[in-house]
């Protein structure tokens, strides 16, 4: 009889520990793949292992899986600009493709989040820096369950948002805006919460590499965007 390999079960090898480390140390710093520490291997190994890893789906996995460990009934969404470093420019497929645009500011890419009570990540979207946050708000909520608050500031306040969210059976707390003839009343205490977003994009600013946008490619962008709201939530929420 041909004898069965018993599948290794519990803790990844010693290489793929190193591997993700220096996937971390790239993240935290900065600083561009070549200059990775030798400590850690060679830096083509690296990072091809990271892109093996995001064609997979890893990091979209990990904070889906994120998504199941949720609180609350609130959910703050909000968007932070990002800009783009000179060297982020010139990726394949250009700009448009890569979510990078034109601001006052400079070229800049926008992180859209959505987080529960406690700011912990359950999805992230890129956008242009010019692109407003209600025209990413149905595909960034489009997972948040019946029975649900959607918290927002007044970039959130259109009609047709309010309808669908409301269709869905999902609560809107988002303030009117000026000059509105019939503006919606808003819960004040939910809306003094949205600072939990806030606190998000903080801590997600604090790895350099997305604080600068220093990658050409929008995938690979999101990809250290979602490891980097992994490593938070294991430090901040468990």
């Amino acid at each position: 009889m041909r004898s069965k390999r018993r599948r290794r079960r519990g803790r990844p090898s010693k290489d793929v520990r190193l591997m993700l480390e220096g996937i971390v140390w790239v993240l935290r710093t900065g600083a561009p793949w070549r200059d990775l520490p030798e400590g850690f291997g060679p830096w083509e190994t690296v990072y091809g292992r990271f892109r093996r890893w995001l064609a997979g789906g890893l990091w979209q996995r990990l904070l889906g899986r994120l998504a199941r460990y949720t609180t609350g009934k609130l959910r703050h969404m909000d968007a932070t600009c990002c800009k783009v470093h000179q060297f982020a420019n010139g990726g394949h497929g250009g700009v448009q493709a890569n979510a990078i645009g034109r601001t006052k500011g400079g070229a800049n890419t926008k992180v859209h989040a959505l987080v529960d009570t406690k700011g912990m990540a359950c999805c992230v979207k890129l956008s242009a820096g010019q692109v407003h946050e209600s025209t990413v708000a149905l595909e960034l909520t489009k997972a948040v369950p019946k029975g649900c608050t959607l918290v927002g500031d007044k970039a959130y306040d259109v009609d047709a948002l309010r309808d669908h969210w409301e269709d869905r059976g999902v609560g809107v707390c988002v303030p009117a805006r000026e000059r509105r003839k019939q503006p919606a009343a808003h819960h004040k205490g939910w809306y003094r919460k949205r600072h939990q977003v806030e606190n998000f994009f903080q801590r997600l600013k604090t790895f350099l590499r997305i604080d600068r946008r220093l990658d050409k490619l929008a995938a690979t962008f999101l990809a250290f965007v979602q490891l980097a709201c992994v490593l938070n939530a294991i430090k901040y929420h468990f």
